[in-house]
């Protein structure tokens, strides 16, 4: 890479950065604005309304990602621009070529930072501030007897060792006991399936009972049960589809397909995430074609409402084809991958008029 296309970089990745400092903070407002209509409930206060705004950054960030690419790279080289550097950079030789290449590059990086943050930080700190704020909003006691969940209700005890993918729950044991200290009974399930309704189906369960005449164990391949716990904290069990990794999303889908289960959403989440990074590199280069379309001297401003325009418009698309896309029966690999491909295709059509 020559010392040009090192400064063009440079500028752009100072783009994505000034794009960032402005979006994020505007929709982290709007995100803590929405936590404060829960204050007082429970135990959730200000300060915690703030951290749980706070531990959304890094999602709000790859959502956001697309945007920062397209306007970041519009401010990067339209700073270039509006200083003549573009002119002088031309005239020393630096081909059209070689600016859409250290585009790429700065894309890319941007696009490295997107999976970065979607593969491990985003994930975990969204899956920690919700089960928190879940925690405090409907007063969810857990217990403190060993590893897993343990929930209680009285004579009621639920343990679940672990969320298999995020959202099925393994290794179940449920205890009902007699008085305040002896065993009743005794419920053990390899996994259990949690319904919309709320209502949970163990699979491959063990009970035991204990005392007079009903003293014994037996095997069953399902059980239906009825949850002691609430559907607000069923869901802070379950962890927020977006909210998992792409592995631990990935085997919830050969999940719910091995059981003959619908999938279609969720592999499309999946999907999605892969098609954003594309995204983040479609628009960081149709950016390219918005700074150089026009005059070098024409003011920044106008080019940065008509990114913005077209950013909006590509959110807009996206989600309605998203919606609609699965009531049509679309692959949803096809649904995540058009709005990308139509950005790269758009940004070559403009790079070949203005050669």
């Amino acid at each position: 890479m020559s010392r040009l296309e090192r400064h063009v970089v440079t500028r752009f990745l100072a783009g994505f950065g000034i794009a960032a400092a402005v979006l994020v903070p505007l929709f982290s407002l709007l995100d803590l604005a929405e936590q404060l209509e829960d204050l007082g409930r429970g135990d959730y206060g200000f300060a915690d309304a703030l951290m749980y705004t706070a531990l959304l950054v890094p999602r709000r960030l790859t959502q956001l990602a697309p945007f920062i690419g397209l306007l970041g790279g519009i401010v990067g080289l339209g700073l270039l621009a509006v200083h003549d550097e573009l002119i002088a950079m031309r005239a020393v030789g630096f081909s059209a070529w070689r600016l859409r290449r250290a585009t790429g590059l700065a894309a890319v990086a941007l696009a490295l930072m997107y999976a970065a943050l979607q593969g491990v930080i985003a994930p975990a700190a969204q899956q920690y501030a919700v089960e928190r704020r879940t925690e405090l909003v409907a007063g969810m006691e857990r217990g403190d007897g060993g590893p897993g969940l343990w929930l209680r209700d009285r004579r009621r005890i639920l343990h679940i060792g672990a969320m298999r993918h995020g959202r099925v729950p393994v290794d179940v044991e449920l205890f009902r006991l007699r008085g305040e200290a002896r065993l009743a009974r005794y419920v053990y399930a390899a996994r259990a399936e949690i319904r919309s309704d709320g209502t949970w189906r163990l699979l491959d369960v063990t009970i035991k009972r204990f005392g007079g005449a009903e003293t014994g164990s037996e095997q069953r391949a399902s059980l239906e049960w009825t949850p002691f716990i609430d559907q607000a904290r069923i869901e802070a069990m379950q962890k927020p589809p977006e909210s998992l990794d792409p592995v631990d999303l990935a085997g919830y889908v050969a999940y719910l397909r091995a059981n003959g289960s619908p999938s279609a959403r969720y592999a499309l989440i999946l999907w999605r995430k892969a098609g954003r990074g594309l995204l983040i590199m479609a628009l960081a280069l149709l950016a390219t074609a918005f700074v150089t379309g026009g005059a070098p001297r024409d003011p920044l401003a106008p080019r940065l409402v008509l990114g913005a325009f077209t950013g909006i418009a590509v959110f807009i698309g996206d989600e309605i084809l998203a919606s609609g896309g699965l009531s049509l029966g679309l692959p949803p690999a096809a649904i995540a991958l058009v709005p990308a491909g139509s950005m790269l295709l758009l940004g070559a059509v403009l790079a070949g008029w203005r050669r």
